[in-house]
């Protein structure tokens, strides 16, 4: 059995892993193939879990359930509220001073007054408990017409009352409160209305056998309105059962199953509801009718005027692409950095609208940083690393002896591979043609098309006795910088050397030309013998070779 250089491949995976190791570092080999479609996401049924939690998003529970997650029951309004209104059966507590010594503590009457000796009643139902002083004050002076008398107030205790909460709520029965709380108050008290089975726009007020007010929480949630009854010892609300509902998703604002007011609702009621933004021009809509699957693909105006069903879903979707694009500039230029062009625009024809300075611009080194390049790029890298973990963990072995080198060397290359992982590459593309002059490729939204300043160094990394960047020289080989770098390491590669070229370009090269701006890595020699995964191993460590210029750092 040939004996394995693990010492080799040690120094190999730490160097790369440390290039690899820093974030958002540039990427590897380039591209011009497009990306592929995207996976359309399958269609989540409207119906939702039968009480509230706080796992699920809220895009996925009913509009209004946000009320009752994570909300514990408010205490009752009372006396310290300056904004609670006095009603029938609170105590208020009253001080005359100056001429007239009185120290009152009075019951708010079934008329909504108080009495005090010498001045008669004094209304006080519906006045705030902030401004309970300057009310009986005013009705004081009519009495005692000058100001020898003051009076000082508070309320000292709100009338409790009881209110029956019953329907689909989480704990239904007879819940204490105040009568200025509203209504939310006392669903909040019998823990919220049950999801999937409660109704957020059927919700009733009774007194006495009828129904003296309702409330639609949409019209709270939307309009901040709730209705304004003061609430009585014995009433009731009840909450109904939920009413057919319709989810929206995709590109709106308000992503979340809506309910309808009856059995049906109009396109253009979910969008007011929903509120998609302003580049939505599609909807496609899911469900059922008669127990038949349904799909249409409408426009936003065609979806206005459609008819919802109960379970129906309504995906916002921004199709049309818009006639322009985004492209940016970064490096040497004059003047603005973004620019908005027509999507028929090339390479050639932006540039030529671009001002440079040629002393300063590298013009011949102009490259481009693409999105959909940096993708491909990612799931190129992570298909080598996906081959290259299955040929360490799939290795055969024959002896015990085998078997311990083996293990040793799959741990370093798992973990290289972790490592490897994070590097996310930066898209770059190289449109240098076989002529050397400049590719006339058609521009993409939100290209980066990067114009280098001219450089007068080269840089010199890895396996060198004294890594730096020297100053270029006309007529000066590889071999005169590698002696400048202080030659090589006993461990170093000489047979070839990585080089990154001022437009992007990378080059594994014996004998390389070296001009002005050049990265040169000078790579660790490696033994490969006895890998059986050596090919998915030099896969890998060239797809990350553009990465190897921070070496260095």
């Amino acid at each position: 059995m040939t004996k394995i250089d693990i010492m080799s491949i040690r120094r190999l995976l730490a160097g790369l892993a440390v290039a690899v190791g820093l974030s958002a570092l540039p990427a590897f080999a380039q591209s011009l193939v497009p990306a592929g479609p995207t996976t359309q996401r399958a269609p989540a049924e409207p119906a939702t879990a039968a009480v509230s939690t706080t796992d699920a998003a809220l895009a996925e529970r009913p509009f209004g359930a946000g009320l009752f997650i994570n909300r514990e029951a408010p205490a009752p309004t009372g006396g310290g509220n300056p904004q609670y209104l006095v009603q029938p059966g609170d105590q208020v507590q009253v001080h005359l001073f100056g001429a007239v010594q009185q120290d009152l503590s009075q019951t708010v009457d079934p008329q909504g007054n108080i009495f005090i000796p010498e001045v008669g009643p004094v209304p006080v139902r519906g006045v705030p408990a902030g401004d309970l002083t300057s009310a009986i004050q005013r009705q004081v002076r009519q009495s005692y017409p000058s100001d020898t008398v003051q009076v000082y107030s508070t309320l000292v205790g709100s009338r409790s009352i009881g209110i029956f909460v019953t329907g689909f709520v989480a704990q239904p029965g007879r819940h204490l409160g105040a009568p200025a709380d509203s209504i939310l108050d006392y669903l909040l008290r019998a823990g919220g209305i049950l999801e999937g089975s409660g109704s957020y726009r059927d919700i009733d007020l009774k007194r006495g056998g009828r129904t003296i007010a309702t409330a639609d929480l949409y019209d709270f949630l939307l309009d901040g309105d709730l209705p304004g009854v003061s609430l009585q010892e014995g009433d009731t609300i009840v909450v109904g059962g939920q009413n057919p509902v319709v989810k929206a998703r995709g590109v709106v604002r308000n992503e979340a199953i809506f309910e309808m007011i009856g059995t049906r609702m109009t396109g253009a009621e979910l969008i007011a509801l929903a509120r998609p933004l302003p580049n939505v021009n599609n909807v496609f809509v899911t469900g059922t009718r008669d127990g038949v699957p349904m799909s249409k693909y409408l426009t936003l105006a065609e979806f206005s005027g459609f008819t919802l069903a109960d379970q129906d879903i309504a995906e916002f979707q921004q199709d049309s692409s818009a006639p322009v694009i985004t492209v940016r500039l970064e490096g040497a230029y004059e003047g603005q950095s973004t620019y908005v062009v027509s999507k028929a625009v090339t390479l050639r024809q932006f540039l030529a609208h671009v001002e440079v300075d040629p002393a300063v611009a590298n013009y011949p080194a102009v490259h481009l940083r693409r999105a959909t390049v940096a993708q491909q790029q990612k799931a190129a890298l992570e298909a080598a690393l996906d081959r290259l973990q299955r040929s360490v963990l799939t290795a055969v072995v024959e002896t015990s002896g085998e078997a311990a080198l083996r293990s040793a060397e799959a741990q370093m290359v798992l973990q290289f591979i972790d490592r490897v992982r994070g590097a996310e590459p930066d898209g770059t593309l190289v449109v240098m043609d076989e002529k050397g002059g400049i590719a006339d490729i058609p521009l993409e939204n939100d290209d980066v098309v990067v114009i280098p300043k001219r450089s007068s160094t080269v840089l010199i990394a890895g396996e060198v006795l004294a890594p730096q960047t020297i100053v270029w020289q006309k007529g000066m080989t590889i071999d005169d910088y590698i002696d400048q770098a202080g030659s090589f390491t006993d461990r170093a590669q000489r047979d070839y050397f990585l080089v990154q070229k001022p437009n992007g370009a990378i080059q594994l090269v014996g004998d390389p030309r070296v001009e002005p701006g050049d990265e040169i890595v000078v790579l660790p020699e490696v033994s490969f013998k006895g890998f059986q995964f050596v090919q998915d191993l030099a896969d890998v460590i060239f797809r990350v070779a553009g990465i190897t210029r921070f070496l260095s750092d």
